[in-house]
């Protein structure tokens, strides 16, 4: 049980790195400055694994770990398939 208490802020971390990637990418691509996005997205890295470094039992880390990597895919799939919906209107 306590698996899942480390499974789904993974999932929750996964998707707002995506969506924090994009606009970064999306800011470099229009030209415009991205360097307050990247900076939030470094601060976020490091709120996030300071304290996974600090926890002793590994296998929950590792969970974390599955679910950021899960959240990364799941936000993309969904701005993926809400993107090629709204384009074949």
């Amino acid at each position: 049980m306590l698996k899942f208490v480390f499974l789904l802020p993974g999932l929750v971390f996964g998707a707002a790195e995506f969506f924090l990637l994009r606009a970064i990418i999306n800011r470099a691509m229009d030209g415009r400055s991205f360097l307050a996005a990247l900076m939030i997205k470094l601060i976020s890295y490091a709120a996030i694994l300071v304290p996974v470094f600090m926890i002793r039992n590994t296998l929950y880390t590792v969970y974390f770990g599955i679910g950021a990597g899960a959240g990364l895919i799941v936000a993309g799939l969904v701005w993926f398939l809400r993107y090629t919906l709204k384009e074949k209107r």
